[in-house]
């Protein structure tokens, strides 16, 4: 959560820095960053604690052999989503 909220803050600093109007769609911004960011932890959270081993190291592992490339597509597809609109 805390690097959600660090993005956040991050990006709304470097609009104002860039001198970027508020907008509709910009106000729009901290909202959708933290429910897609949050969706991300969350599945990842659910797979390291429906995990039946004891070594979080080892569940880590696992998870980013199982689930990380899901996770990592997924953004990937939320950034040319957006990239899309944007145009």
């Amino acid at each position: 959560m805390i690097i959600v909220i660090v993005s956040v803050v991050a990006s709304i600093g470097s609009m104002g820095w860039l001198g970027v109007p508020v907008t509709v769609a910009s106000a729009t911004l901290p909202t959708l960053m933290v429910a897609i960011a949050s969706a991300y932890g969350i599945h990842q959270m659910n797979h390291y604690l429906l995990d039946p081993a004891k070594d979080k190291f080892e569940i880590l592992e696992r998870n980013i052999g199982v689930i990380g490339l899901a996770i990592v597509l997924s953004g990937v597809t939320v950034i040319v989503g957006f990239g899309s609109l944007a145009v």
